[in-house]
């Protein structure tokens, strides 16, 4: 199983933003679903956990996002969240800006 996401946020303040995330933090997540490339086979939205910081006594907050792509390679995923935002190939080569907290 691929240990990396990028999610598009659908709901939350987040919404239509792109964040990586470990794959445990999809709720159902299913590799048979992703493409050998990473891609998801169809579109659909899943549960996912926001994974920020200590973990609440009553469970992390779960939105829901797209599941865009999928690897076991950090990088990729950095590298598919700067491709998704249009980034130019100049510009790729830059750390994407630091998360809200």
């Amino acid at each position: 199983m691929r240990k990396f996401a990028v999610v598009q946020w659908v709901s939350g303040e987040d919404a239509g933003m792109y964040s990586e995330v470990k794959t445990e933090a999809i709720r159902k997540y299913d590799d048979t679903k992703m493409d050998d490339d990473g891609y998801p086979q169809t579109d659909s939205s899943a549960a996912v956990e926001w994974q920020k910081g200590k973990k609440p006594k009553h469970g992390w907050a779960v939105y829901m996002a797209l599941i865009k792509f999928v690897s076991n390679n950090q990088f990729h995923t950095t590298a598919k969240i700067k491709e998704f935002l249009g980034l130019e190939s100049a510009e790729r080569n830059k750390p994407l800006p630091k998360k809200r907290a």
